[in-house]
């Protein structure tokens, strides 16, 4: 279902066949992984998570990875997992809001393991507990922040 909802017109090139032809493969290691740990993994266990074979090579690009991770529920570091995908990348790539400033976004686990912390923070202190979740500050990024247009004075 996170396939279809994320890639309703197939994906690009051969990744979601890639993904059903060792989906058996990765749900065990998904299972494995998150076995005893409530749904709450570090980094470390998500590059363990996301790491196949000898070669080291990833099971998953970061934009799938972080759909199955939002969709299954799941924390990184008491974060909980947002997608991170292309368009998520370039809303915060035009710099339009403090808290997502000073920092250079990539396609990378790293950065997003800091989105994760930076809108868990906003989500947290900035709004003073509102019951903003953070899928409603990724929404607004998603949605309504590459639109979003200041007038500067």
């Amino acid at each position: 279902m996170v396939l279809l909802w994320g890639y309703p017109t197939g994906g690009r090139g051969n990744n979601v066949a890639n993904i059903l032809n060792e989906r058996k493969q990765f749900i065990q290691k998904l299972n494995d992984t998150l076995k005893d740990k409530k749904n709450s993994i570090t980094q470390d266990d998500y590059k363990k998570l996301n790491t196949k074979g000898k070669n080291k090579k990833e099971w998953l690009g970061l934009s799938t990875m972080s759909k199955i991770l939002y969709f299954f529920e799941v924390k990184i570091d008491k974060n909980p997992c947002l997608i991170f995908d292309t368009q998520i990348l370039l809303s915060l790539q035009k710099n339009n809001i403090d808290e997502f400033k000073n920092v250079d976004w990539e396609q990378t686990k790293e950065k997003y393991f800091e989105y994760l912390r930076i809108v868990n923070t906003i989500s947290k202190e900035k709004l003073n507990n509102s019951k903003i979740k953070p899928e409603a500050i990724e929404l607004f990024l998603f949605h309504f922040n590459m639109h979003f247009k200041l007038e500067k004075k």
